[in-house]
Order: C-alpha cells, then sequence, then structure tokens
C-alpha cells in the first residue's frame, strides 16, 4: 500500500512549498505507525522532509517507555523525532486531548512544519463518538 496522487494533492494543498517539512504525531499505536511507514515511503518518492512527534501525556507508567520505543523506530529510520511532555497532566480525556493537539500544534509551528498528520482507526472515531454521545454532545 502506498499513498498515491490525491494524497500528493491534499498535501500540495495546505503544503505547496517542497521544502517545508511535513509533521507526524505518532504514538506508538498500529495506526499511528502505518501512518509513519506510508508518510516515510511516500516522502522518499517526494523528496520531502518529516518531523515525528510522540506526546506523552504522564497519565501511565508505560508512555515514556512507548515514547522511547517510536524515538528509537525514528531513529532506525533516519527521521527526526521528539517527545513532547505534557507538563501538567489532568487525569481526563478531554483535557489529554487538548494537551496534545496544543503541544503537537506548537511543535510543528516551532520545527517548520505547515501541516501534521494523525492516524485514527475507525475505532478511534467510534470511541470518540460514543464519549461525546454519553456527555449529551452529538457531534
Amino acid at each position: 500500500m502506498q499513498f498515491g496522487p490525491d494524497f500528493d494533492a491534499l498535501i500540495a494543498r495546505f503544503t505547496p512549498d517542497p521544502q517545508t517539512k511535513i509533521a507526524i504525531a505518532v504514538s506508538g499505536g498500529s495506526d499511528s505507525v502505518a501512518l509513519l511507514l506510508l508518510a516515510r515511503a511516500w516522502a522518499q518518492r517526494s523528496e520531502r522532509k518529516l518531523c515525528v512527534f510522540t506526546v506523552d501525556h504522564g497519565l501511565r507508567p508505560e508512555a515514556k517507555d512507548e515514547a522511547k520505543w517510536v524515538e528509537a523506530l525514528c531513529t532506525r529510520l533516519d527521521l527526526e523525532h521528539k517527545t513532547l511532555v505534557w507538563a501538567d497532566p489532568k487525569p481526563t480525556q478531554n483535557a489529554a486531548r487538548q494537551a496534545r493537539y496544543t503541544l503537537l500544534c506548537e511543535a510543528m509551528w516551532e520545527s517548520g512544519a505547515s501541516t501534521i498528520l494523525v492516524g485514527h482507526t475507525q475505532d478511534d472515531v467510534l470511541e470518540t463518538a460514543l464519549m461525546r454521545r454519553r456527555r449529551g454532545r452529538h457531534q
């Protein structure tokens, strides 16, 4: 599997300058690792630069090891990687999501990237929809 012309057109729409980096959020889960591998293959064909970010929310003891695993993978793939640490963790999904996207956006701009790719499986989308429905939000 590989990204094709539709992906090229989408990236060109948001990042027309081929010298501008594309950022990728990688948690270490199967969805984001698959995205990383597909994006790396695309970047090599397209001669684009990638930078990878992993967020350690500090909410689970395993998070630090997961971030180190992603960093080691990126080292093997010769990709720039940075772990972003949430300094003020709060144990709610909404707070973690807000912090994650704030950290990712700040890191993206600091790195010189103008687009960030995130991976979500259908289960992630369903989980988010169910969580919102339980809270009375149907969006």
